[in-house]
């Protein structure tokens, strides 16, 4: 069942790599550090307030591909409202679909279970 006491957004997504997750990757996929720099979704300041979500607190992200809960975070680069940016990798990739999460459009959810 879902909770309609929680706020939902749609954001057009985006995804490429950072510094830190190839760093992070030299060490191994499977470790706490690639989680870390991989389980990450930049979002506008304005967006933030719209979700009523928190910088640093989960989020839960939704496509048709299915969902992921990430840590929201301010977003680097911008401003730019509506549009969320998330790393590939092991966040991005679930589900029968081995490609990336997003295809150009995603809800998100602020609160998360």
């Amino acid at each position: 069942m879902e909770d309609s006491s929680v706020t939902k957004i749609a954001l057009n997504l985006i995804t490429g790599r950072t510094i830190q997750q190839g760093v992070a990757m030299e060490g191994g996929k499977e470790k706490d550090a690639y989680t870390k720099a991989c389980g990450i979704i930049e979002l506008d300041p304005s967006d933030l307030k719209k979700l009523g979500a928190w910088r640093n607190t989960n989020v839960r992200v939704t496509s048709k591909h299915g969902s992921v809960v990430v840590k929201a975070i301010e977003a680097t680069q911008g401003p730019h409202p509506g549009l969320a940016w998330i790393p590939m990798g092991t966040m991005g990739q679930f589900g029968d679909r081995p490609q990336y999460l997003f295809n150009r459009h995603a809800d998100l959810q602020g609160r998360t279970c």
